[in-house]
């Protein structure tokens, strides 16, 4: 039974550092001289919107349609 509980706090914790480290990569942007924080220019962002449009995300409604016959039939 000890075991089991080692066990289970041991993956807890990993999972709590885990997240925490995570969260805490999220935090550091790159700061200007003046210290306001860069926002990228209209090329990157164009590039960026650029690359999210080209993204296929095949046909949805098929997919949510077997989803939908899936969840009805429980």
């Amino acid at each position: 039974m000890n075991k089991n509980i080692l066990i289970i706090l041991a993956v807890v914790l990993v999972a709590v550092i885990g997240i925490v480290v995570w969260l805490f990569q999220g935090q550091t942007r790159p700061v200007s001289e003046s210290g306001v924080e860069s926002a990228g220019t209209a090329d990157e962002t164009a590039a960026i919107q650029g690359e999210i449009e080209s993204i296929d995300l095949g046909d949805l409604e098929k997919e949510f349609q077997s989803i939908d016959a899936d969840l009805n039939s429980l």
